[in-house]
């Protein structure tokens, strides 16, 4: 909810009136980043590449300019979604890549399934745990903020919480989480007894690798936690609706050819523009279209750059961690054209049926996702979804440690909280960016001489960068770990030494 000044501009952001949802709770970051809204830095018009620099166009020169672009890719167009896109939003546009441009081939923010809907539990369930275990190769403050603080209240209400990973009360490499998943899940493990043992008992896991939940899944099912009423499972997203986008994407068409070449890539939204696979993918593409908030990093290798509106300009639905389907109403108006607007006029152009509403977007949409719901059952506090059946799961499987080519020690990546454009184009936020600096645990400091606060170089590949030691006791020998805006070059294996 977004509190307005006389003239119409937001002046702070308040929590939704969820309880079992977020407690009243909302982190700095939903609180104070609106001002980004009005950065002058913002792309409010189409541009596309000239001579020497971008040069601006009218609407209709850009529709006409990236309808050229996907008639001459002749099917061999790529979307690459950011997981921020509203279900309406991402519906329209994987219905313009599979039905107009004839293309099957999607980038995704990550992978999801839905594994864990036979264990699923509201947010608040873990006021009530007596047992937490939290799979953690991501910090959980900066992947979920709001989880943090639910993970607090727990512990002041008695829960027991273990968190398992490189930094965790049980330490294990970056990546072995599935591993520890299949230890747990042995009747001989002593942390798989307790939590046998435990009446309401929920599982977290906050990182990459988790196959879209199904790890989890496989150890909540052999622990018994579909039977306990108040136990389960959660997977914390790395972007807001994750889940949501992939079921857009599948629900749009049938099944259409791979293209093996990129003709076109389209690329949706700011996460998207800054992830360093997708700008691989940018530079294999003959033609490159981003549609940002800003031009940033995408104004270097996109031929047309088309202006996006924030999700506080926004009307439609997103589905959160819980599986909860939940409404957004845009708070204000937006000084760029809306999604909707041009994309039901590219989509008449290319012969694609695109209902002109986000209400019938989504009610056709609806239809074609298992447990469709509409719009006028959600109201203002959307249900929690039923568990769903129960499947039969295989442990996860142990996998082969990495192959850490370009150093001996292995380079975690994060996405700390205060990135993106959302923070990045806010200047009263600017203390609480990221530091440029690397954590390394306490036993590698003191093999390379390196001291708390030290200026290092990080190497890989022959690649390097000048970073500020940070000492973490907590942190396991053999990896380092570094917020992905000051590593995004790196390989995973990496040497740290002085200058």
């Amino acid at each position: 909810m977004a509190v307005q000044s006389r003239e119409g501009k937001v002046q702070r952001v308040l929590s939704r009136n969820h309880p079992e949802v977020d407690g009243g709770w909302l982190c700095d970051k939903g609180r104070f980043s609106h001002s980004h809204l009005y950065s002058e830095e913002r792309i409010l018009t189409p541009r596309r590449r000239g001579v020497r620099e971008l040069e601006e166009l009218g609407w209709e020169q850009a529709l006409d300019e990236l309808e050229g672009m996907i008639e001459r890719a002749q099917g061999e167009v790529v979307l690459a979604l950011s997981g921020s896109e509203t279900l309406e939003h991402a519906y329209a546009l994987a219905k313009i890549v599979r039905q107009g441009a004839g293309s099957d081939r999607v980038v995704l923010p990550e992978q999801a399934s839905d594994a864990l809907d036979p264990f699923r539990v509201p947010i608040s369930a873990l006021a009530e745990a007596e047992e937490i275990v939290v799979f953690e190769d991501c910090p959980v403050l900066d992947r979920a903020p709001l989880i943090e603080l639910w993970l607090k209240q727990a512990r002041r209400g008695g829960a027991r919480l273990t968190r398992i990973g490189p930094s965790g009360d049980v330490q294990r490499a970056h990546g072995e989480a599935a591993v520890v998943c299949r230890e747990l899940a042995e009747k001989g493990s002593a942390l798989g007894k307790r939590l046998r043992g435990a009446e309401r008992v929920i599982l977290l896991w906050s990182g990459a690798g988790g196959a879209g939940g199904a790890h989890l899944a496989a150890l909540a099912h052999a622990l018994g936690l579909h039977k306990k009423e108040g136990s389960g499972a959660l997977l914390l997203p790395a972007s807001p609706n994750a889940r949501g986008v992939g079921e857009a994407w599948a629900a749009a068409g049938e099944e259409n050819r791979q293209p093996k070449q990129i003709g076109l890539l389209l690329v949706s939204g700011d996460e998207a523009a800054s992830d360093p696979q997708v700008r691989q993918l940018a530079e294999h593409a003959r033609a490159t279209v981003a549609l940002t908030l800003f031009a940033g990093d995408s104004g270097e290798w996109a031929d047309l750059v088309l202006p996006a509106t924030s999700y506080l300009e926004r009307s439609g639905t997103m589905r959160n961690l819980e599986g909860r389907l939940q409404r957004l109403r845009g708070a204000t108006g937006s000084p760029a054209r809306r999604e909707l607007s041009w994309l039901l006029e590219l989509a008449g152009r290319l012969g694609v049926e695109l209902p002109n509403t986000e209400a019938a977007l989504f009610a056709e949409l609806s239809e074609k996702v298992p447990g469709g719901v509409s719009l006028a059952s959600l109201g203002d506090r959307a249900p929690l979804p039923p568990r769903g059946e129960v499947k039969t799961l295989e442990a996860a499987r142990a996998e082969a440690p990495p192959i850490l080519l370009g150093g001996p020690l292995e380079l975690i990546r994060y996405r700390a909280l205060f990135s993106g454009p959302e923070v990045e184009h806010v200047p009263e936020l600017a203390f609480q960016r990221p530091a440029a600096e690397v954590e390394i645990s306490p036993e590698d400091a003191d093999r390379r001489g390196i001291s708390d606060g030290s200026e290092v170089v990080v190497r890989s590949n022959g690649t390097r960068v000048t970073l500020r030691a940070r000492i973490n006791r907590a942190l396991l020998p053999g990896a380092v770990r570094i917020v992905a805006e000051h590593c995004a070059e790196l390989a995973r294996g990496v040497e740290v030494s002085r200058p």
